[in-house]
This record gives C-alpha cells, structure tokens and sequence, in this order.
C-alpha cells in the first residue's frame, strides 16, 4: 500500500491524518486492515496516533492464520488415530451402594490379576488360608485402612472377597519405609506369615507397569501436548496463547511446527464458573458458554491437518466426579463439522500410529500428594504423583477425596492393554517430565498467570510451555511461547 492510497481511502471518509500517522499505518505488518480498523474506531474527523497504535495492537492479537507456500511434513501424513471406546461412551450410574461395590470388585478383580502373575518364591493364598498357616504366604488384598501405632508400628488392615487381614509392620523393621507409602483403596500383594493375630509384613508388592521398550513411529511427525488453557480467566495468556497457534500455522522461523501432527489437551480448556470461591473476581466473562465460543475460535484457527484430543477438567462443563463425561455438543456448536478435534472423556486412551497415550487431568494429585511420602513434592514436581499413579495402576485410588469416583466402568485402572507410552496430564498447572519404565510421563504447565487461588495453596505455575514429544525418536523437547516476567501474576 502506498502514501496516496492510504490519503484517499481517509478522504472517502472524510478523515485526515498527519505524516507521522500514514507513516505509523504503512510501516504495519497489514496496512490496509489497520487503516480499516482506525477508522472505524476514531471519534473524530482526524485520525490520531492513539487510534492506529490501538488497531495495530489489536490485530497483533487475533490470529493470524497462514498457509506456508513450503511443503509441511506433518501434511504429507495419513491421520491415524484410534480413540478407545470408553474414552468416548457417556456411563451413567445411579450410584447406589450396589453399584459402588460392583466399582471396587472390579478393581480388585483387574489388580489382583496382574499380581497374581508375579513370579514369586511364597505360595499365593486367600486371607482366609493365611490365617491358619504358620508358613510364609502370599496374599492380596485391597487395603481398607492404615494406621500408625502409639509406639510408631503400623497397622495395615486389607480385605478380599471373602475376608480380611490385619498386617503389622515393626517401625525399626526394613518393610516399615515401604508400608509408609501404601494408601487406602489400592491393590497390593503383601509376604509374610501369621503370627497370632497379626500378619507380619516381610515384603509389599504394587502392580506398577511392566519395564519395556521405549515404542516410536516410522513417520517423521510430533506430538504436541498441552493443557489447562482456562479462556474466561482474567489471566489467560491470550498473547502467548495466541503466538503458539501463529506458531503452528508457520507464522514463525521455527520450523518445529511442521512435524506436529497431533495436538492433545488435558483438561481446563476454559474457566468455568463457581469452581473455587470468588472466582467471579479472576472472570473477564461469567458466560460459559461465551468463553467455549472463544476456544472454538482458537480451535478452528489450528490447521485442519492437525488432529486435536481434548478432555475435560474440574473446570469445564462435565460432571467433577471422575471419570468425566467428555464435553456436551450443546457448549461445543460453534466447532461442530471440525473433523480434526476429537472431544473425549477424561481419563482419555488413544492409540496415535500405535502410540498408546493417556489423557487424565490429574485433579487426584492433591489427595496423592497428602498421603504418598514419594510425591509429597509433587506440587513442584508433579511428574512423581504420576509415576505413583503407573506404579498402582490407579489414577483415582482413594474414595472419599476429591474428585470423587462415580461407579462407571473401570477406566480408572490401567489395564495390561492400556499401560501408555506417553501419559499426559495438568492440572497442578506445574511442568514435569519423567521416564518411567518406557513411559513418557508429561505435565504440560499452563496458558494462565498465577491466580490469588493458587497462591494461598502455595502453587508456582509454569505457562506458556508447549513439551512437543517427536514420535519417531522418543525425544521430547520443550518450546516457550511466554517470556519470564510475564508468568507473575
């Protein structure tokens, strides 16, 4: 666009401008639209500086969507996404006491299961058979309680189908470090032998996941994973945001994107309402349905060749006892016929070209963090609440903290068919990356600066991070779209 161009578009509108004003609007990145813009918005007949830095900075904020003219890695591959059939069915349960008792039968069944095939010098027996042996057993049990002794011994109590079992651990004995880390609800295989009424504990055994291979794809592309976006928050990171989807339509030197194939989001896609106390205070908008209008605007801004898995969180429009039902077509309308997002449950399964990935909020990591020696860090190291999670097979074990647990299906439990190469969650708003066992464990972060909530529960988030997992190698790398200062609340 030229100097007379711009002098007659404003004399069509009876506007005028100074030379350091044309000068302002043709040095833009897009002329035109800024002249556009600034006229639209100018309150009088002379078109000010304030006026066009003002449409300069708000078309900085939209997205800005290009089609790279280069040829695009990620395009040249066949979607190839299987979405396990639970992660998408909608179960529901009256939740009666039957069907809570149903729920942990099953539970018990699945671990006992896997324990059972454990290679093991004592015998496996019932609760029932170990009490009138004195050699050592084996048995397996779901623990019902914990407790530690006045003289610091513990107390373990674990039950069966048919009966239960009290199991002591001497608090100078070598078993004691691992009887610190057991919980209520979760499946164990415990060794040792009856000693008059109590159980003696030699040795504890969890489900935890096989050790093997690390799986990667023939194709050359990337995983993308990211999570609790929270638009409708006075403190989404809008700008940041707004960079990584510029980023991933090749608005950038960056050529990372170009392999990025599949994108998945974990969770706290927006704000919510009334999820925490005063939170209307932190809204920029109290309309949830406003703010998942927002979010579709992002997702249609993504390009179509990049396939999106999307679950729910504790803030979003789902039920908050787990497992979540996936988001309602009635908050999603605006992205209906978008055949690249996938909304479904959380937790999540899918397979990406063989990839098994696990999607899970991770709203259970305060109730792990509380009762877990081993993840007592985990608000700054949250990769070690997950681990634990692997390593019980679990992702919701104790009943009656939050989330609650409704009685639907077994999704829960990690399956031998369901043990993930790449588990990602969020939700502690807290980066966190591990290797476990041939699992890549994943927190994403954040898209929100630090909010009053989260700072009287002494949370320190890290947004505006995007770990991008390459599926041929295995290698995951980190890419900031967030500068340091502008973390801070």
């Amino acid at each position: 666009m030229e100097e007379k161009q711009v002098v007659e578009f404003l004399a069509a509108k009876k506007l005028i401008a100074g030379r350091e004003e044309i000068q302002l609007i043709l040095n833009s990145e897009s002329p035109e639209r800024v002249l556009e813009n600034a006229s639209k918005n100018t309150s009088s007949f002379y078109l000010e500086k304030k006026d066009i830095e003002k449409a300069i900075q708000d078309l900085e904020e939209k997205i800005i969507v290009i089609e790279p003219s280069r040829k695009i890695a990620a395009k040249e591959v066949d979607r190839n996404i299987k979405i396990h059939p639970d992660s998408l069915t909608n179960k529901k349960t009256l939740g009666t006491t039957g069907d809570f008792v149903e729920y942990f039968r099953e539970r018990f069944k699945k671990l006992k299961g896997t324990l059972a095939t454990r290679i093991n010098s004592n015998p496996l027996t019932t609760i029932e058979k170990a009490k009138k042996t004195l050699a050592k057993t084996r048995v397996i049990g779901m623990v019902k309680s914990k407790k530690q002794t006045k003289n610091g011994h513990m107390i373990i109590e674990i039950e069966d189908e048919e009966d239960t079992l009290t199991c002591f651990a001497g608090k100078d004995s070598k078993i004691m470090e691992s009887a610190r880390q057991v919980i209520p609800d979760e499946v164990i295989a415990i060794d040792g032998k009856q000693s008059k009424d109590l159980f003696i504990i030699e040795a504890i055994t969890w489900p935890d996941i096989p050790y093997k291979q690390k799986k990667t794809t023939e194709e050359d592309i990337s995983l993308a994973m990211i999570s609790d976006i929270h638009i409708g928050s006075k403190l989404f990171m809008k700008k940041e945001f707004t960079k990584f989807i510029s980023f991933l339509n090749g608005k950038t030197e960056n050529k990372a994107y170009e392999k990025i194939k599949y994108i998945t989001i974990a969770g706290d896609l927006v704000d919510g309402i009334g999820t925490y106390p005063e939170q209307e205070k932190d809204l920029e908008n109290n309309d949830i349905y406003l703010q998942y209008e927002i979010l579709g605007e992002f997702l249609k801004s993504i390009p179509e060749y990049i396939e999106v898995i999307l679950t729910p969180g504790n803030h979003d429009a789902s039920r908050l006892s787990e497992p979540q039902t996936r988001i309602d077509d009635e908050y999603i309308k605006s992205v209906k016929g978008y055949s690249n997002l996938h909304f479904i449950n959380n937790p999540g399964f899918v397979e990406i070209h063989g990839i098994k990935v696990l999607l899970y909020h991770g709203a259970s990591q305060y109730s792990l963090i509380s009762n877990i020696q081993e993840a007592s860090d985990g608000f700054t190291s949250p990769q070690k609440t997950a681990i634990e999670m692997l390593k019980r097979r679990l992702l919701n074990p104790i009943y009656g903290s939050k989330p609650p647990i409704v009685p639907a299906g077994s999704e829960m439990v990690i399956d031998n068919d369901k043990i993930p190469d790449v588990m990602h969650f969020g939700d502690i708003h807290k980066k966190g990356y591990a290797e476990y066992r041939g699992t890549t464990v994943v927190n994403s972060g954040c898209w929100q600066k630090t909010t009053s909530n989260q700072i009287k529960r002494g949370l320190t988030p890290s947004p505006g991070e995007v770990p991008i997992y390459d599926m041929r190698t295995g290698i995951l790398k980190i890419e900031k779209f967030a500068a340091d200062e502008n973390i801070e609340k």
